[in-house]
């Protein structure tokens, strides 16, 4: 397991806690909300029997649909708020990472990007003068000891990201910005998250 694959495996085990933590939470305030809505429901119930048994029962399920809907909207909002949380963390700590580390995401993050070998590589303006040179270099060096073609550029140029690359070929760009990965694994999430709640 390389660096990135390793960093990406803690994050997403600290996000993955992050959610079963917020979701124990969750379950907890909907059992409560539940429990509310059932104690209202079993009073209510007791009272129109006496009235009316039919007209009882039915104000009971709904009074206990309702409490069973409003629990899953809140486990949905909190899940929400916990994986959003949990990305923005997951966002400042790789743009926290040490000077070296940061350098050889990018050069990972180019080199697995890269289709031709050819690419220009576009940074923001911060790593293009701190890392520019030594992340084109290392990548080139990289993909020559795959025996892929290695004539990756540096652009003058410089684009408005918070971190990581753009490569560009022609009229062909790969965002590998962090923002775009980070939102790319954010939206795989949020479907299992979502698909995890309606079970």
């Amino acid at each position: 397991m390389n660096g990135i694959e390793r960093l990406t495996a803690r994050i997403q085990a600290e996000a993955e806690a992050e959610n079963a933590a917020a979701l124990e939470s969750a379950q907890r305030q909907a059992e409560e909300i539940l429990e509310k809505y059932r104690q209202s429901a079993e009073e209510e119930y007791s009272r129109l029997v006496e009235e009316a048994g039919q007209t009882a029962s039915r104000q009971k399920e709904q009074l206990i649909s309702a409490a069973r809907l409003e629990a899953g909207k809140q486990v949905l909002i909190t899940k929400q708020e916990q994986l959003q949380l949990a990305f923005d963390k997951a966002a400042e700590q790789l743009l926290a990472l040490p000077a070296d580390r940061y350098a050889e995401l990018l050069v990972r993050l180019v080199v697995s990007a890269s289709r031709t070998g050819k690419e220009t590589i576009l940074l923001n303006a911060a790593d293009r003068k701190a890392y520019g040179e030594a992340v084109t270099e290392r990548a080139n060096r990289a993909l020559a000891e795959q025996g892929r073609p290695a004539e990756l550029t540096l652009a003058a140029e410089t684009r408005n990201i918070d971190g990581g690359a753009v490569l560009k070929d022609g009229n062909i760009e790969v965002n590998c910005s962090l923002a775009s990965l980070i939102e790319a694994r954010r939206e795989e999430l949020s479907v299992e998250t979502a698909r995890s709640l309606f079970q």
